[in-house]
C-alpha cells in the first residue's frame, strides 16, 4: 500500500471520529437540557464505547 491509500485511509477514518465526536457532543447538549430519550441515551453509550480509533 501506498503512501497516498495510507493518507486517504487515515482522513477517512479522521473525517469518521470527527463525525461521532460532533454527534456525542450534540446528544450531550440534549442530556444537559432533559432532551435526550431512550434511544438516543443508547446511541450516545454505543458511540462512547467505540471510542477514537
Amino acid at each position: 500500500m501506498d503512501s497516498v491509500d495510507m493518507g486517504e485511509i487515515i482522513d477517512f477514518k479522521t473525517k469518521e471520529s470527527e463525525r461521532r465526536i460532533e454527534r456525542i457532543q450534540e446528544l450531550m447538549r440534549k442530556a444537559l437540557t432533559d432532551l435526550l430519550d431512550d434511544n438516543d441515551m443508547q446511541e450516545l453509550k454505543k458511540l462512547t464505547r467505540q471510542g477514537c480509533h
